[in-house]
């Protein structure tokens, strides 16, 4: 009988004990919490059965949410009164931070029991759980040009600003493409096509530097940067399509310094290749008489060209020409008018017609403007003129050298002489018994009337007509206004 009392009193406090056998598990039975805070996390620690004594559990916490920076910091340990079977842990004062970031998570790993009967073990295969806190943070990316303006000469860089609406906790990586009137590596340093925002920050810098002053007459010249795509980064942070386009105009030191001839008045005809309102690139059949908006029409396929760095409208000397509609300010030229050209010969007997090549032909034959290969010998070898015909006047090419800029000027006064002048010199000897000039309905460049007879090989960059004789000095301006944008002196 006294021994088993002792049993007994054994069971009560050893041999019950000893036998006392329960497992420790943990899950996330609210495994979704809002960044927002309307919905907090929640972890269960069960003991598989009751024990007559609290049982204190520590735990370890990871996961890539941040401890009081994304929540309230947990305790490490969590305790299960006696005669219970469960307790829990809250994740609770969740930080709503405004950071574009990915979901984070709260993961609690039981460790050990710090203190409860010895007959509790943790369930290894039951001792982890995660919560996760979902990001409530959007953002878009957007470009502008911040420094819109460039200067060809370098003294002003452009610079385009991609913008992020909120930070991001990972950097963010933005593919661009780049398009636009001027030309990478020839006119800036090419762009890479990527732009990153760093992690924490908002905004990148697209620098267009290395700009070449080319002296090319061109006109301002545009860099166009559209964002296409997130490369890598946040799936949150998306382009903004409303704003992904911004561009940068690199401002001409040669086109856009174009300056008007020095003598306007009587002006009928000005077409030039420096001028952006009277050549386009984008339009490279067309060349426009600015002083009434009429377009030469450019037949055959003549081509722009920049390979000197000038600028200026070349013809082969096969078939190709212009045509523009004579214009309407004058009904006929009369006996007094001024044309000056800006002509670069090639080849003089490109198209194998060796008598001359015309510069400009007025239509009806008379007057016409060449540059002849054959028809000055002995006598003629005056500085630029010879005249035969009604109205016709020709330079002597042994005086005109391939590959070489000249301004040709001729004025037919109103007593019916001609005076020329090549490269602002004057010829010495007007010719004189010229008829009345007959001007018909078109002005053709480059030919003899619209069958292309007659055809020059010819770069032309500009074609002034005025309809009034011009006097010495305002011919003597119109060269110095011009001479050095051809790198003449």
């Amino acid at each position: 009988m006294a021994n088993s009392l002792m049993l007994m009193g054994a069971g009560k406090s050893g041999a019950v004990d000893a036998a006392f056998s329960a497992t420790l598990s943990i899950t996330a039975n609210d495994s979704a919490a809002a960044e927002d805070g309307s919905d907090a996390g929640q972890f269960t620690v069960t003991l598989s059965e009751a024990s007559e004594t609290n049982t204190v559990i520590a735990y370890s916490i990871t996961g890539t949410a941040t401890a009081t920076t994304d929540y309230t910091a947990l305790s490490g340990t969590v305790t299960i009164v006696a005669e219970a079977t469960t307790a829990t842990i809250n994740v609770s004062g969740i930080v709503d931070d405004a950071i574009v970031e990915a979901n984070e998570t709260v993961t609690v790993t039981l460790d050990s029991i710090t203190s409860g009967d010895s007959g509790i073990t943790i369930f290894s295969s039951g001792d982890v759980a995660t919560i996760t806190i979902t990001d409530d943070d959007v953002a878009t990316v957007s470009i502008t040009a911040n420094d819109a303006a460039a200067a060809e000469d370098g003294s002003d860089p452009g610079q385009f600003t991609v913008t992020q609406t909120a930070v991001s906790s990972t950097a963010t990586v933005i593919a661009y493409t780049v398009t636009g009137t001027a030309t990478a590596t020839t006119d800036y340093t090419a762009l890479s096509g990527t732009v990153t925002i760093a992690a924490g920050a908002t905004t990148a810098t697209i620098d267009v530097s290395g700009i070449v002053d080319d002296a090319i007459v061109e006109g301002d010249e545009t860099v166009i940067v559209t964002l296409d795509s997130i490369s890598s980064g946040d799936a949150h942070v998306t382009v903004n399509g409303a704003a992904n386009v911004a561009t940068v105009t690199i401002t001409d030191d040669d086109g856009s310094g174009y300056d008007p001839p020095a003598v306007t008045s009587d002006l009928i005809v000005k077409l030039d290749v420096a001028d952006p309102d009277s050549w386009d690139s984008g339009s490279p059949t067309i060349w426009t008489n600015t002083v009434d908006d009429v377009d030469t029409t450019l037949i055959n396929g003549p081509t722009y060209d920049d390979t000197d760095d000038i600028g200026s409208i070349q013809f082969d000397g096969s078939d190709d020409y212009a045509s523009l509609t004579r214009p309407s300010t004058t009904a006929n030229l009369g006996n007094g008018f001024t044309v000056v050209l800006w002509f670069n010969a090639g080849d003089l007997d490109a198209s194998g017609y060796t008598d001359q090549g015309w510069l400009l032909n007025f239509g009806s034959y008379t007057p016409e403007l060449g540059v002849s290969s054959t028809r000055c010998a002995g006598s003629l070898s005056g500085l630029a003129s010879y005249g035969f015909g009604n109205g016709i006047m020709t330079w002597c090419d042994q005086r005109i050298l391939t590959d070489t800029w000249y301004q040709a000027v001729w004025r037919n006064n109103d007593d019916g002489s001609i005076d020329a002048w090549l490269n602002g010199a004057k010829d010495s000897t007007p010719v004189t018994g010229y008829s009345t000039a007959r001007p018909g309905s078109n002005f053709h460049f480059a030919c003899e009337g619209t069958s292309g007879s007659h055809p020059l090989e010819v770069k032309l960059a500009q074609v002034l007509v005025y309809n009034t004789p011009l006097s010495d000095a305002e011919v003597t301006s119109l060269w110095d206004g011009d001479k050095g944008r051809f790198g003449l002196s």
